[in-house]
């Protein structure tokens, strides 16, 4: 196997094992959401950050691995002029690695999506249950990009619940 087939499994390797790690913490974070435990969340939050930032870095040492594989920048298909140059044995483990990422990093989407949801309507409830206690319940309602009415004290919620949506050069 030549060094570049190497480097690019020990990369996608590792991104699998983060991507494993960043589904694991979101199933963490969905079970403390639930429980309303609300404390260990900024730890979570920070590996994951920090899982993403390694996940990210991989990615451009792919893209600079691959780069003079690609035509005129356009960094598609990839794996199949790897498989030109390699041949289809060499390169079936990565375009098998490539899939179980692929799936690893579509779980953490739907994961990290649920979750944001539960964060919005969990600051949805909590802002209903100061309303109703501070007898303010007549609030300006706003339409977001969806037309889906909020109130006013929503707009501050961070619009990034999508952490995880990393994009990837290689398509199978």
């Amino acid at each position: 196997m030549t060094n570049l087939l190497a480097q690019l499994t020990i990369l996608l390797q590792d991104d699998l094992q983060n991507t494993e790690k960043l589904n694991q913490h979101l199933a963490q974070e969905k079970e403390l959401l639930r429980q309303r435990d609300f404390k260990p969340l900024s730890d979570i939050a920070q590996n994951k950050q920090l899982l993403i930032k390694a996940i990210e870095e991989n990615n451009q040492k792919k893209i600079n691995l691959m780069a003079p594989l690609s035509e005129n920048g356009q960094f598609t298909d990839l794996l199949e002029q790897l498989a030109v140059k390699f041949g289809q044995q060499k390169t079936q483990a990565l375009k098998t690695l490539n899939k179980q990422l692929e799936k690893e990093l579509a779980k953490c989407r739907q994961k990290n999506a649920v979750n944001g949801q539960v964060i919005v309507r969990s600051l949805e409830n909590n802002q209903q249950l100061a309303d109703i206690v501070t007898g303010n319940t007549q609030k300006e309602e706003l339409y977001n990009a969806l037309g889906q009415s909020t109130r006013m004290a929503l707009s501050l919620i961070p619009k990034r619940f999508d952490h995880c949506f990393i994009s990837f050069f290689i398509k199978v």
